[in-house]
């Protein structure tokens, strides 16, 4: 990978628009140990003014543009944005919205008068995106403020880091469509969110969390958000997809791997896991092709701490999860399937191996579990 790559890499992590120091501190994850200099950020700034017409150092693609002028080192990628203006009013929301949070974060919980005083939520509908301030420009739904999250109708959606967040569904479709439009477009943008926790019979006050949207999907119907759980930024998707790409991750959370793959905290980490099974599989069962009632199934499960890695994951439906975990049916080393005193007609089981499966799952985790629970 180029250092422009990097770069404009770099700035899609970030969501389109950042400070330079920003940039800088990106480029540094993304990058091996061996290729960061002494001057590595002035490499970086000669790159961005040498693809901007906006720089008098512009010689090559028109990439980049200033948000303030030449010296103020806040920079976009153009492709993200169709002007100036919108660049720079996504770049301010960010920072307003920090500055919200780093007043109020002190405090965990909060009542319902300040949240509504404060604008962070409005209302009792599960998106607001004060649709007078930010439908700007192109953004014709609006960007998503907050989300309300009452625990009432889904079970293992949240966790410490991560929270699975279910498209709304009332008879106001279009509505529901405009805010689930506003809640996508906070993830390209990397722009935080407010995530309000309800606490369940206690209506008078409400967890507040910072929250941004890794991914989506539209079968699934439902959003993956992260929090801020320290001063480290969270970045959008790319970031990940990155690490997952390059990493050989290891078999158990217990298991210590390179500086760049991190199992996570919680050994069972629901949310994150389901986000990035569903996007690596088709949103279907492995094993009988339907298309409803699915779950992202360890190979190795959690109680022998099995990682939280797409790689260790299959999707099946929820007869077919209990059937594997029950060793009904085990997958050997060739992904073939195997049976156990009932058969594939009883199981209802359309497939005799995995091979259609555009993605595999890992090997060496398949045989680890074939070792490990063969009957």
């Amino acid at each position: 990978m180029t250092i422009l790559e990097r770069v404009k890499l770099s700035f899609e992590m970030l969501g389109g628009v950042s400070k330079l120091k920003d940039i800088y501190e990106v480029y540094k994850k993304i990058s091996d140990e061996t290729e960061i200099s002494k001057t590595f950020d002035r490499s970086i700034q000669a790159r961005i003014e040498e693809n901007s017409s906006d720089s008098s150092a512009f010689k090559g693609e028109d990439l980049f543009g200033t948000v303030y002028g030449k010296g103020k080192g806040v920079w976009y990628l153009k492709s993200y944005f169709p002007n100036n203006e919108e660049a720079k009013f996504v770049y301010e929301l960010k920072n307003q919205r920090e500055e919200i949070w780093n007043s109020i974060k002190s405090k965990k919980f909060h009542s319902n008068t300040f949240i509504k005083s404060n604008k962070i939520h409005i209302g009792e509908r599960g998106i607001y995106r004060d649709v007078h301030n930010t439908r700007k420009g192109s953004f014709t739904h609006g960007l998503a403020v907050s989300v309300l999250d009452t625990g009432k109708i889904y079970d293992d959606v949240l966790t410490e880091s991560h929270l699975t967040y279910f498209y709304p569904e009332t008879k106001q479709t279009t509505t529901d469509l405009g805010e689930i439009n506003a809640l996508k477009a906070t993830q390209k943008y990397n722009l935080p969110i407010f995530v309000v926790i309800g606490l369940g019979k206690d209506k008078s006050n409400k967890e507040i969390r910072l929250g941004y949207v890794k991914d989506h999907n539209d079968i699934r119907k439902n959003v993956l958000i992260e929090f801020r759980l320290n001063k480290n930024k969270v970045l959008t998707n790319k970031f990940d997809e990155l690490l997952e790409e390059d990493e050989d991750p290891p078999l158990f959370t217990n298991i210590k791997s390179s500086k760049r793959f991190t199992p996570t905290r919680r050994n069972n980490n629901q949310p994150l896991f389901n986000s990035r099974v569903f996007r690596y599989y088709e949103n279907k069962c492995a094993v009988c092709d339907i298309e409803y009632s699915l779950d992202a199934a360890h190979i190795i499960p959690v109680k022998d701490k099995g990682v939280d890695h797409k790689h260790n994951g299959l999707i099946l439906c929820k007869n077919h999860h209990k059937a594997f975990d029950d060793c009904l049916f085990k997958i050997n080393s060739n992904l073939e399937l195997e049976f156990n005193n009932y058969t594939k007609k009883i199981l209802r089981i359309e497939r005799n191996n995995l091979s259609h499966m555009r993605s595999k799952p890992g090997k060496k985790f398949v045989e680890w579990r074939y070792k490990n629970y063969k009957k």
